[in-house]
Order: C-alpha cells, then sequence, then structure tokens
C-alpha cells in the first residue's frame, strides 16, 4: 500500500460533533485528523490492515496539520489548546484515580495502616509513575484502538462483575475476596486474550467466550480466598444492615442486629437465608 496516496476522504462529515461548538472551524486539522482515525478505523475493517492504515491516516492528517498551521495559526492555536487540555484533563484523573486506589485502598488499608503522610505521598508518587509507564508500554503493544476498548471495558471487567454485586447480596463476601478478585482478573485477562493464544495454548475465543471463562476462573479463586479468610467485622456489617436493609443472603447479620434490638424480631426485612 503506497503512504503518499491519499484515498481516505478527508471532507468534513455532515454529521458533526462537539467541536462544531469549539473556537475552530470545521475544517481545521483537529477536525480532519479525527475524520481521518475514523475512515481508517473503517477501511481497516474492510481491508483488515488496521495498524497499517490507521498509521497513514494520521501521518496525512499530522501533515495536513503542520501546513495548515504555518498559514492560520490564529485558528489552530484555540482548537489545538483545547486538544491538549483534554488528553490531558483524561490522563490525569486516570493516573490520579489508580494513585489513590494504590495508595489508600492498597498500601495503606492492607499494608502499613499507620503509614505518615510524607509515606503515601511518595507511595502515590511511585504509582503514578508506574501506571504512567505502563500507558506507555500498552500504547506500544496496541494495534487497533477498537480491539483494546473490548478488551479494557468488556473482557477485563468480566471477574469484577460478580464480586460486585456479591459484596451487597452476601455478608460472608469480604475484602480479601473481592481484592482476589481484582487481582486474579487482571492476571487472568492477560492470559486468556493475549499470552495462551499468542502460545498456541488455546484458540482465540470469540469475546463472549472470554467473558464467560474469565467469571468462571476468577469465581475459582475468590470464592475459596472468601472462605478461607475471616469474614468482616459483625458490627460493621449490623451497621450496613441496618441502614440499607439489603436483599441475600444476610440472615446472620440480621439476628445479631435483633439480638442488639436494632431490629424488631416480629418486622422482619426482606431477605433470605444465610
Amino acid at each position: 500500500m503506497d503512504p503518499d496516496t491519499t484515498t481516505l476522504d478527508l471532507a468534513p462529515a455532515p454529521v458533526r460533533t462537539w467541536l462544531d461548538h469549539a473556537t475552530v472551524v470545521d475544517d481545521t486539522p483537529l477536525w480532519m485528523a479525527w475524520e481521518a482515525a475514523q475512515n481508517a478505523w473503517l477501511e481497516s475493517k474492510r481491508r483488515k490492515s488496521g495498524r497499517d492504515n490507521t498509521i497513514r491516516a494520521y501521518s496525512l492528517a499530522l501533515r495536513q496539520f503542520f501546513d495548515w498551521a504555518a498559514v492560520e495559526p490564529w485558528v489552530v492555536s484555540p482548537g489545538h489548546a483545547q486538544e491538549w487540555a483534554i488528553h490531558l484533563s483524561t490522563i490525569s484523573t486516570h493516573l490520579n484515580l489508580g494513585a489513590s486506589y494504590a495508595t489508600r485502598d492498597l498500601y495503606q488499608h492492607y499494608f502499613n495502616p499507620r503509614a505518615s503522610d510524607k509515606e503515601l505521598v511518595w507511595v502515590g508518587r511511585v504509582s503514578t509513575f508506574i501506571l504512567l509507564l505502563g500507558s506507555f508500554l500498552y500504547g506500544l503493544m496496541m494495534q487497533e484502538i477498537t480491539q483494546w476498548l473490548i478488551f479494557a471495558l468488556w473482557i477485563m471487567a468480566a471477574g469484577i462483575w460478580l464480586p460486585s454485586i456479591l459484596q451487597v447480596v452476601w455478608w460472608r463476601f469480604n475484602a480479601w475476596g473481592y481484592l482476589s478478585s481484582w487481582i486474579a482478573n487482571l492476571g487472568l485477562s492477560w492470559l486468556i486474550v493475549w499470552v495462551l493464544p499468542e502460545f498456541r495454548v488455546i484458540p482465540v475465543l470469540p469475546d463472549y467466550l472470554q467473558f464467560w471463562l474469565m467469571m468462571i476462573l476468577g469465581a475459582l479463586i475468590y470464592i475459596p480466598i472468601t472462605f478461607l479468610t475471616p469474614p468482616e467485622d459483625m458490627d460493621r456489617l449490623v451497621k450496613y444492615y441496618v441502614m440499607s436493609r439489603p436483599l441475600g443472603r444476610w440472615k446472620p447479620v440480621r439476628e445479631q442486629a435483633q439480638r442488639q434490638g436494632l431490629l424488631q424480631t416480629e418486622n422482619q426485612p426482606s431477605g433470605g437465608g444465610g
């Protein structure tokens, strides 16, 4: 495929996005770059040459951007600033969110509850650096963005959907079970989707089979861990039950709340057995 041929239709599409309301005109290279990526994805689906086609599309869009910026920089600059603001705010939000999970929910909660503020700040900095480095490595591995979106939003969520439900419908499901589900899901998703098919240990499975396999294998890990670790503090469970009255298997917690006089025995809320 000749990289210099411009077979993509880079004319503005009839359907506009939010860029119509920005401080740029419709024919700016920012809009054309978005169109080039969209058209490249559609063409890659037809020709099954996603990586080369996408690189060609962005090369054309980037070349047009610099040509256009040299002629009318006063129009490109506001739109370019907006584009940078969109990307940087999204990246910083996810970096801060991931570092917060690693610092507060993982390090301080499980490993060092008495950590000082200075120590937590350093843990947050290291976590942010690891997340940023990992995102660069993942970016170098990407060949088609759609495939990675399916992996990140669908496949990697398979192993944590059920634990997210269990934590509110089953009194015995504890923090260790939930933590192990996240860790197991992260490792299993890479094994099932990328590693094992690459070494031909298993065939490349459809997305729906990967999803259900992730749910089953993940349950085989976090359910035993839940039973092998102690349950959550009963007083905390009682407080939660009295406030929210959840459905599901909460019989031991409900009975404890009744013994403490927080619930009336004859006015039992809906809730299954233990």
